[in-house]
């Protein structure tokens, strides 16, 4: 009996001790759990929701957030953890990590949104390309990250300026720094909740401007921006003119490939992709070495000149709508700027760029084309002028666009030094 009355003391002075161990366990849990929403709230400006953040891959330990200017209902913030240093470092106790991104805005604003001017492919067997976020919701979906859009309707500034748009930005940075390197895709639940994080930034910042509008609820189960070229003669959504045969179309040096997105009346911007394949651009080099641009005195080409990895010869042409058309910039040489200002057309100053605009209900529309690599662009400059005009003809009729204006078609030329 005694022997027995032991044993049990004996279980009941550990189970006290389980007990307690858990207590404290659970007590250290959720003091770490209020530090992250308080660090996050107090970096953040209590726009970002915490508990959807610290919900994100790579976000437990000790988390930290770094206020990089929230001021006046713009800037960003972002959040560290030494999970996420621990997953990414070189050694483990490295300190915390950057893992999760966040951003807002107001339309108008003077800033500068680029056209593409260095690569549109960083890797052929896993490219990307922005997606709309669909659902009724104004958004655009990246590999690492989401963009949404709230028209705000009577929400004024600081200094009393009326507000157009709220714009909130969220990122994964572990997925976002490396995916065209690693060929990793951001899992489906990080998606879902960069979404809702976004989604519910946009609706905090339009109540605390006097906006009228609020989006709707985040959607779950959004889809992955593309990640493979196509034919081009497959081409169905953002690319489907360029599936059908149109003037001088014959050209060899026109790309073969597209990569396209989803088309969704809702999104302030839009991009269909044009890649020539390698095969492709060899049989341009060639069958066609003699001819236009190619036989410019000092300016000699020859196979060599083919791109080594696929997507490297390019062209991007990209429409604006709304308040965004205001601030497109495309980059030149030696950092030279041309704003693609609406209403009117014309080329980039010392750039193979282009733009054309439109008025889409009421709205106004800025329509640009990049050519990227410098030999391709050189070569191909010519042929691009229907193409471009074919591109934005599409875009205006889809959008219920009018009063298009277009550069002529003299202004499809190669660069002079």
């Amino acid at each position: 009996m005694a022997t027995r009355a032991r044993l049990r003391k004996a279980a009941n002075i550990g189970m006290c001790l389980v007990a307690v161990a858990s207590i404290g366990w659970c007590g250290y849990d959720v003091w770490s759990n209020l530090a992250a929403r308080h660090a996050i709230d107090s970096a953040c400006d209590g726009l970002v929701p915490a508990g959807k953040v610290i919900r994100l891959p790579d976000s437990g330990g000790r988390v930290e957030a770094h206020q990089e200017g929230i001021e006046k209902f713009a800037g960003g913030c972002r959040v560290f953890s030494t999970e996420a240093g621990d997953s990414y470092g070189l050694n483990r106790g490295e300190g915390p990590r950057s893992f999760f991104e966040a951003y807002v805005a107001l339309e108008p604003n003077p800033g500068k949104t680029e056209t593409d001017d260095m690569q549109l492919v960083a890797s052929a067997e896993h490219p990307s390309v922005n997606t709309p976020l669909g659902h009724g919701i104004p958004g655009m979906v990246s590999d690492s990250g989401v963009t949404v859009k709230l028209a705000c309707g009577g929400g004024v500034r600081h200094d009393g300026r009326p507000v157009k748009n709220v714009v909130a930005t969220t990122a994964s940075t572990n997925d976002g720094h490396t995916p065209f390197a690693t060929g990793s895709r951001m899992p489906q639940r990080t998606r879902d909740l960069l979404i809702a994080t976004a989604v519910d930034m946009a609706n905090r910042l339009s109540e605390r401007l006097g906006c009228e509008g609020r989006l709707p609820e985040a959607p779950t189960g959004v889809d992955p921006a593309p990640a493979r070229l196509k034919k081009a003669e497959a081409a169905d959504e953002t690319c489907a003119w360029y599936r059908k045969p149109g003037p001088g179309r014959s050209s060899a040096w026109l790309p073969d490939r597209v990569l396209e997105t989803d088309t969704d009346p809702d999104v302030w911007t839009e991009r269909c992709g044009l890649v020539v394949s390698g095969s492709a651009a060899k049989k341009a080099l060639r069958e066609v070495p003699d001819s236009g641009p190619a036989s410019d005195p000092g300016f000699d080409v020859d196979l060599g000149d083919a791109p080594e990895d696929e997507g490297d010869w390019w062209a991007s042409a990209q429409s604006w709508f709304g308040a965004s058309a205001a601030q497109v910039h495309m980059r030149g040489r030696l950092g030279a700027f041309t704003h693609a200002r609406p209403g009117e057309a014309g080329r980039g100053k010392a750039a193979y760029a282009w733009w054309a605009s439109s008025t889409c209900h009421g709205k106004p529309a800025v329509h640009t084309l990049s050519l990227g690599n410098p030999v391709y662009a050189h070569l191909a400059a010519p042929h691009f002028a229907s193409v471009f005009r074919e591109y934005v003809t599409d875009v205006a009729h889809r959008h219920g666009c009018t009063d298009v204006k277009l550069p002529g078609k003299g202004e499809f030329t190669a660069l002079k030094d």
